[in-house]
């Protein structure tokens, strides 16, 4: 797929480039087109969702976390932009943060297994987290079964860590 040479102006064909940018993989691409959606629509809840994709992809951390924040003023009760505040943050290596934002979105959808192993995950990298805590983080990851990332090598990420439980 070659870049458009002259971007569409019409908020539908904007989208449609930078939908295609993104699975490109182009990231510069794909934050200027957003760019020009959300000129022209600032509350574009696909074009905010997308921007802070990108940022994130090109590792513009503080840039993704203001537009992760955007979003979240447009759509405050989504689960996906909550949890995706939380893996910034989570990126920014701000840990308290991040969990904040990761229990904010198993408020809203208590089944989100990603915000569940995440905050889990960002439990097992502080390293002043009380042991008592981490047990009853560990036993909430048991009862939810989350299908994809086992306690046991989160475990194992905190002793690599040298924070051994």
């Amino acid at each position: 797929m070659e870049k458009p040479s002259t971007p569409n102006t019409d908020l539908p064909g904007l989208l449609a480039n930078a939908e295609q940018a993104a699975a490109a993989g182009w990231q510069d691409e794909v934050f200027v087109l957003y760019g020009h959606i959300l000129a022209q629509s600032p509350d574009n809840l696909t074009a905010l969702k997308g921007a802070a994709r990108a940022l994130l992809a090109l590792r513009r951390l503080d840039d993704s976390a203001q537009a992760w924040r955007a979003a979240l003023d447009v759509a405050p009760d989504d689960p996906e932009i909550q949890f995706q505040c939380g893996v910034t943050h989570f990126r920014r290596g701000e840990m308290k943060t991040a969990r904040e934002f990761f229990d904010s979105a198993r408020r809203v959808a208590p089944a989100h297994y990603g915000a569940l192993g995440m905050n889990v995950l960002s439990r097992l990298y502080d390293a002043d987290e009380d042991p008592a805590v981490l047990w009853r983080a560990q036993q909430d990851w048991a009862a939810q079964r989350a299908p994809y990332l086992s306690f046991r090598t989160l475990l194992r990420v905190r002793i690599r860590k040298g924070r051994c439980i």
